[in-house]
């Protein structure tokens, strides 16, 4: 099998504001949702002193459900506590030392492709293939549970990566960070990268990747694709530096000096700091005329929108994953506003985001935007909620506090948690200081409640749904809803 063998070298800062007495990392390769793989770590030292790992007890999120156990993975543990000798005081720092051996599985029709090797493309996509701290949320302490199957398993703080590959010397290398040094032999390459503050070091390899490049402002954009999917690798670029573009207009300044899109087999798309996977089937129809048209424009929008909703600002996704994902989605509407107008965008809150959510409605019924991702019933009810229903509320306070408020708030927002992990009561507070008065009322009924009764309303020429009814969650719908018909 293909595998990854390397040595980690991490140097942990405590700004927690508390004392620590033990770290914690995750081997993600171990999870059940990456696959055949699976990840080793070995000669684990804390300060130059060996430590034995151990499994933490785990304790239970709250709202969790019972379907929502552990997950075992590939039998090995996915999570090592790390105790240490003398507890790290804020401000004190700790050198964690280990070698570790990541194997890498063949890429699989139902396999999720973030880390696969694909012999068919020649293409690795290694993600999250080397042991990574633990994330630290502000409110709750360390996130110690398994991500469940449906949401993005990484919660991560922010590092700076120094990271030497050694690699065939026929693989094109596509990296988070920039190359400082490369060196080649006869059969190998071994190339350095660093990177400014990022939450993850993401690598794809493949053997004859072809690319093409534009600027935006200060920023290299590139798109990397097979070679006989040149015209889909240039409109993935396009729409990656028209998004670009949208959104350091409306959120401030992109922090990269580039953005790599790269496709990779066995995904839809998948954001990573300064990268961003693109499923590879997409390439081959990127206007979407097989499928739906303007889809893959969309998933671009959407994935670049997350170098600001989780690469600048950070969140825990598995407890608050509406603060990137309904951000990222309503982001990519506001894209769709500023390319192709007012109208466009409100087709796509009709049909991206209002008819899954009424369709969630007619099934299991309305969910609370903001709950542990473990807490949803299952896949559907999560995306309709945190991606689908969070966007709508996030176009309805754009309706109600008006325009420039809206966009100083997440201007705000943006400035205020650069690389730093946000809870909803920061995003809340920006828009509350922008907006000059309290949006409490608002917030619990869009964010934290689950609303019995939703009453759809078409307005066919406006760009954003307005509320109005002060007993339900007011949505932009199809024309053949009536008031009350979604219960």
């Amino acid at each position: 099998p293909a595998s990854v063998t390397g040595r980690l070298d991490v140097r942990f800062v405590n700004d927690t504001g508390e004392p620590l007495g033990e770290l914690y990392l995750r081997l993600y390769p171990n999870l059940r949702q990456y696959g055949a793989g699976g990840m080793t770590v070995w000669d684990v030292t804390v300060d130059g002193v060996p430590v034995a790992p151990e499994p933490p007890p785990l304790h239970s999120v709250p709202g969790a459900t019972p379907a929502a156990a552990p997950d075992p993975g590939s039998g090995d543990l996915v999570l090592l506590r790390l105790p240490l000798v003398a507890a790290i005081p804020p401000g004190g720092a700790a050198t964690v030392t280990m070698a570790f051996t990541t194997t890498v599985p063949l890429a699989t029709s139902d396999g999720p492709g973030l880390l696969a090797v694909t012999p068919e493309t020649g293409t690795w996509a290694l993600a999250h293939w080397f042991p990574i701290l633990a994330g630290y949320d502000p409110s709750s302490g360390w996130e110690l549970e398994p991500p469940s199957a449906w949401s993005d398993p990484v919660f991560a703080t922010t590092a700076l990566f120094d990271v030497t590959l050694a690699a065939p010397r026929d693989l094109v290398l596509v990296t988070t960070g920039v190359l400082v040094a490369d060196s080649a032999q006869e059969e190998e390459q071994v190339r350095r990268f660093v990177s400014g503050p990022a939450r993850d070091f993401t690598v794809v390899a493949d053997d004859d990747f072809a690319s093409a490049s534009t600027l935006v402002g200060d920023t290299v954009v590139t798109s990397y694709y097979n070679p006989e999917d040149a015209a889909g690798g240039s409109q993935v670029l396009e729409w990656a530096a028209q998004s670009l573009a949208v959104y350091t207009e409306l959120f401030g300044p992109y922090p990269y000096a580039a953005l790599d899109l790269v496709a990779v087999p066995g995904v839809t798309g998948f954001e990573f700091p300064q990268l961003v996977f693109v499923g590879a089937g997409f390439y081959a129809d990127p206007d979407g005329s097989g499928s739906r048209p303007g889809a893959i424009e969309f998933l671009v929008a959407h994935e670049v929108s997350h170098q600001w909703w989780y690469g600048l600002v950070g969140n825990n996704p598995h407890r608050h994953a509406f603060l990137d994902e309904g951000l990222a989605e309503y982001s990519a509407v506001l894209y769709v506003e500023a390319q192709h107008g007012a109208r466009a965008a409100t087709e796509q809150l009709d049909r991206g985001l209002t008819l899954r959510y009424a369709t969630m409605l007619l099934t299991v019924g309305d969910q609370p935007v903001d709950q542990p991702t473990v807490g949803f019933p299952d896949s559907d009810a999560y995306y309709a909620t945190v991606y689908r229903k969070a966007g709508l509320g996030f176009a309805a306070l754009r309706g109600e506090i008006g325009d420039e408020a809206f966009f100083a708030g997440l201007q705000d927002y943006a400035a205020a948690l650069r690389f730093g992990v946000a809870t909803p009561d920061d995003l809340r507070a920006a828009f509350e200081r922008a907006a000059g008065r309290d949006l409490g009322a608002f917030w619990r009924l869009w964010f934290e409640a689950a609303n019995g009764r939703v009453e759809i309303v078409m307005e066919p020429d406006a760009a954003t749904p307005s509320p109005t009814t002060p007993d339900a969650s007011p949505l932009a719908g199809p024309e053949t809803a009536t008031p009350g018909a979604l219960r």
